[in-house]
């Protein structure tokens, strides 16, 4: 969702008991856009919300835009410059994101790909978001498409600016980090759920992708 405020305001959440909420808020205030060049008001009237208070805009956010979420929800151990950066940099690419699916243009960091190929990579992430594809090959999971595996993997990349196994690994690597931190389930459970066998291969990967080991991400809870 993204709105215009003109003047201060006050919001309020109501949620069901037990319910569960992750969300990140970014803001671009008209002083921002002076310092990097841009215009305000052209950039509200592109993403269809005009300068009215409280003029809101609803889209369905891509699979890469949620990845970028979870990348600032959940981000490396940096140092705190590191860190700004980090988190800059994914509010930007959100921001960029968000504009252009609000705006009912492709997001720029999906180059070249055609209305039907957007359509083929979300039933490829719905697929693998699904749990279903986990053990397949590539090959099996191209002919699921109905797409061969070269043409496969480099509309995935030009969507996702990642590979398809690398999306698979990260998504794992999530979930695995959600299990320790909220579940506080045992390392080595977080590695099988992960895909792995060795649990010192999955210590590895997972300090590389998040800065902090599986043990550290459990003491969190």
């Amino acid at each position: 969702m993204a709105l215009t405020l003109t003047e201060p305001v006050l919001f309020r959440r109501r949620a069901r008991r037990g319910a569960q909420v992750r969300k990140v808020c970014v803001s671009l205030t008209p002083e921002w856009f002076e310092t990097v060049g841009g215009d305000y008001a052209a950039a509200c009237e592109l993403a269809g919300l005009g300068r009215q208070h409280l003029a809101i805009r609803h889209w369905q956010p891509s699979a890469r835009l949620l990845a970028l979420v979870e990348q600032m929800l959940s981000p490396p151990d940096y140092n705190p410059l590191l860190q700004h950066l980090y988190l800059e940099s994914r509010a930007l690419e959100i921001a960029s994101e968000a504009m252009s699916l609000a705006s009912g243009q492709f997001a720029p960091s999906q180059p070249g790909l055609r209305p039907q190929e957007h359509q083929r990579i979300r039933r490829t992430l719905e697929l693998l978001q699904s749990d279903t594809a986990d053990n397949w090959s590539l090959e099996r999971i191209a002919q699921e498409i109905g797409v061969n595996v070269s043409t496969l993997q480099r509309q995935f990349q030009a969507s996702q600016g990642m590979s398809l196994f690398e999306y698979q690994r990260r998504r794992k690597l999530l979930q695995a980090r959600e299990a320790l931190e909220r579940q506080g389930v045992s390392v080595s459970y977080a590695a099988w759920q992960a895909g792995y066998s060795s649990a010192a291969n999955f210590s590895t990967a997972f300090k590389r992708a998040f800065g902090l080991t599986p043990k550290q991400a459990r003491a969190r809870i």
